[in-house]
Order: C-alpha cells, then sequence, then structure tokens
C-alpha cells in the first residue's frame, strides 16, 4: 500500500532537502534533550528501565510493581524490543548505555516523522510546503522532543498509531481487500501491546474502512472494482473488511486485554477516585480543569516554560489553533465543491479528525472522572501527534488569503521553536538546579 501516489512521490530537491533538514533538527534537538534531562528524570524512566532489565534477567514478564519497581501494568512490546538493545550494550558504562536507550526513542521519532510527511503530503500534494510544515510542527513539538529523548513507551506508541491512521486514510481514499484491512488491524494490535490506550485506533480504523468500503463501491467500477465486487453491497463490503482487522486485532492484542480486564476489571489501572479528591469537585470546575491542562501540556511539558511566559505563549498558540480550524472546515467544505478532491481529502479529514477527537475525549473524560492528576496528562494524547500536525498544517495551508496562509505557517513554527528555547533555558537555569541530582 503506498503512502503518495506516484505523482506525489516525485519531490523536488528543494523538498527533499528541506525534509532531511527538519529530520536533522529533530535528531540534534533530541540529543540535546537527552543529555540536558539528567537520566532517570523523564516521566516515569526508571520504571520503565526496570521492566526491560527485569524481562532481561528473568525472561518473563515482571510479575508486580510492589517487588520490582518495574511499571509492570503497561503492555510488554516496547520492552521487549529493548532487551535486545540492553543485551549488546551489556559491555557499556551504564550512563553511556542508558544515554543508548534513549537515543533509541530519537529514532522512533525519526519514523514518526517520516510517517508524518506521507500523510501530510496526500492531503497537499500540489502544496508541499505545507506537508514540510506538518513535519516541522511534529518535529518542533517541546512535548513529542521529550518523548523522543528519554526512555518510554509513548514514542512506540506513537509511532505505531502514525501507521494506522495513515494506512486508515489510504483505505477511506482508496479502499481496500481483507488482506489490508487484516495487516491494519494487526498493527492496531501492535499498538495495544504498547499502551492500551492503542485500543482507541479501532474506531478512526475501522471508520476507515467503512469510508473507504463506499468509495469503492461509488466508483462504478473503476480502478478499487473488479466483476466480483459489484455484485457485493458496500455494507458485505465494509463487514468482510472490518471482521478481517478485527480478527487480527484480537489475535495479537486479545489475550493481554483479557488478561489485563481480569486483573483490574477496567482497561484503566486507577480505579475512579472519589470527588472530594478534586481541587473542586464541581462539574463544571472539573471540566474546566481538565481542557485547560490538557492544552497547556500537550504542547509542552508542564513546568518547562517559565511561568512568566506562559500567557503570551499559550495564547499565541490557541490564536494559531483557531486559525487552523477555521482553515480545516474551509478545506473541508471546498472537498464537496465540484472541483474539489472531494473524496479523498473529504475521508482523510473525517479519519484524522475522528482519531483526535477519540483521543482527547477519552483523556477528558479520565481527568473529570477517573483522576485528577490525569489534567496535564498532554503526553497520553501524543498517540496522535501525527494526525494533529497534518490537520494544524493543513487547516493553517487552508486559510483564504495566501499572505494570511503563509503568516500563520511561519508563526507556528517560529513559535514552536521559541518555545523550544525556553524549555532548554528553563531546565539548564532553573529546572535541573533544583530539582535534578545533587
Amino acid at each position: 500500500m503506498h503512502c503518495v501516489d506516484p505523482s506525489v512521490a516525485r519531490t523536488s530537491l528543494a523538498t527533499r532537502t528541506s525534509l532531511c533538514l527538519i529530520l536533522v533538527s529533530h535528531l540534534g534537538l533530541s540529543v540535546l534533550y537527552n543529555w540536558i534531562i539528567p537520566l532517570g528524570y523523564g516521566p516515569d524512566e526508571p520504571r520503565h528501565e526496570k521492566y526491560y532489565a527485569y524481562m532481561a534477567l528473568h525472561h518473563e514478564l515482571p510479575p508486580d510493581e510492589a517487588s520490582t519497581q518495574a511499571i509492570a501494568h503497561h503492555p510488554p512490546l516496547y520492552y521487549a524490543l529493548c532487551v535486545p538493545l540492553y543485551h549488546a550494550l551489556r559491555h557499556v558504562p551504564e550512563e553511556l548505555r542508558r544515554h543508548a536507550l534513549r537515543f533509541f526513542s530519537t529514532l522512533l521519532g525519526a519514523g514518526v516523522l517520516l510517517l508524518v510527511w506521507c500523510m501530510a503530503i496526500r492531503f497537499v500534494p500540489a502544496e508541499p510546503h505545507v506537508a514540510l510544515a506538518a513535519v516541522a510542527c511534529v518535529a518542533w513539538l517541546p512535548h513529542f522532543q521529550l518523548i523522543s529523548s528519554v526512555i518510554n513507551n509513548d514514542i512506540l506508541l506513537a509511532a505505531l498509531s502514525t501507521w494506522v491512521l495513515l494506512v486508515s486514510v489510504s483505505v477511506a481514499s482508496r479502499g481496500t481487500s481483507p488482506l489490508r484491512a487484516a495487516l491494519l488491524g494487526g498493527t492496531v494490535g501492535l499498538a495495544c501491546l504498547t499502551k492500551n490506550t492503542g485500543i482507541l485506533l479501532l474506531i478512526p480504523a475501522l471508520t476507515g474502512v467503512a469510508l473507504g468500503a463506499w468509495w469503492s463501491h461509488a466508483q462504478d467500477g473503476e480502478q478499487h472494482q473488479d466483476a466480483t465486487s459489484s455484485r457485493i453491497s458496500p455494507y458485505e463490503t465494509f463487514l468482510r473488511n472490518a471482521l478481517a482487522a478485527l480478527f487480527a486485532w484480537f489475535a495479537l492484542s486479545g489475550w493481554w486485554i483479557l488478561q489485563y480486564i481480569g486483573k483490574y476489571g477496567r482497561l484503566d489501572s486507577d480505579p475512579p477516585w472519589p470527588l472530594w479528591a478534586w481541587p473542586d469537585p464541581s462539574l463544571a470546575a472539573r471540566s474546566l480543569r481538565a481542557i485547560g491542562g490538557l492544552f497547556r501540556s500537550t504542547w509542552s511539558q508542564v513546568g518547562w516554560l517559565p511561568s512568566r511566559t506562559e500567557p503570551i505563549v499559550y495564547g499565541l498558540l490557541l490564536l494559531i489553533l483557531v486559525m487552523s480550524l477555521g482553515g480545516l472546515m474551509l478545506r473541508f467544505r471546498e472537498c464537496f465543491s465540484e472541483t474539489g478532491n472531494s473524496w479523498s481529502q473529504r475521508n482523510g479529514i473525517l479519519v484524522l479528525g475522528l482519531a483526535c477527537i477519540v483521543t482527547y475525549g477519552a483523556l477528558i473524560h479520565s481527568a473529570i472522572f477517573v483522576n485528577p492528576g490525569r489534567f496535564e496528562g498532554g503526553r497520553y494524547a501524543l498517540m496522535v501527534v501525527g494526525a494533529t500536525g497534518t490537520l494544524l498544517a493543513v487547516g493553517l495551508g487552508g486559510l483564504p488569503v495566501r499572505l494570511w496562509r503563509n503568516l500563520a505557517l511561519i508563526c507556528i513554527l517560529v513559535l514552536l521553536l521559541v518555545c523550544n528555547a525556553l524549555s532548554i533555558y528553563n531546565l539548564v537555569s532553573y529546572l535541573n538546579p533544583l530539582y535534578g541530582p545533587k
């Protein structure tokens, strides 16, 4: 399954050079954060390290968190991938080994960026600068830099999720077969074996399968129909492909999901907290707290930006986000015009938009009704960072005036670079001296 049309794949030298420069900047920033953030100070980093170390030494999953100090309620795929690296580097000094395992996250982050490019160029084949902006939005997002610089399973989930969404967009725009649907479902299964939140990817994946079924039948025997499929209704096509996807998903991850539900009774290890645990137990206050906290923490790790700069930075980011949503709606409306790319772009926007809505909706629900500490858990939304980066850039590129389009794209990229500069300054001058190892 190709990520772009052959005509799109022939990009200019300037575009390829720009893409390489963005990838190099990602690698450079990630290595810088790798060395600036003290070892063991990434989110839950020591518990992630204990997980793969236990697997390497005992050849089994850690049985519990109390005796192993590992984050044992997480699925094992990321840690299983770390085990060979851990063994290969066993004779390297411990500090260098831990930095090298962090660099594994950096390489996964680079893979995410390549997938974002494949996804974004599908939407704007005639506007490669917009697709490049989408890649840069992800590459220079401070919170994405965090998960690309420390030992964590969020980066693998982001890579698998971006692949799932890329294939879902392709399926929604071209139709699919049971085999390809099974491969899509199998990738969702791998995501579930990385983190339980990967199960949310079933919704955009099945949506892509459904849209692709209707698309293929709307072509009236053209590219995606053969003599047999013309006698099958779109409902039957969708059902056949959806069952193939669900079977592959459950075949890979069903054992973990059933085991987890049997142990915790739910797909969340935390039971709902009592209302008195919230700073303000009223529903309105909890809702505002969740929405505001997730917005702030999606862009940057909590505490990275100097407090005096936060109102200005987040205010500008909110303004750009509103502009992007407006441009996205204009692009979506164009898809229904006679000259618009009605099926491909519209279906792609629906799939990516649904992925973002489902992911953020689940996080907001959790921050309102389950755990008050998750109101600043934007890191958990980075599984759809490829979708958000693509929609952000495509929306800004859809603004009606060319000058506003270019200014908006430049502003978001400059603002993200400023956020990284502020974060690095704050880490070096304040956070590390105050909270780092003494």
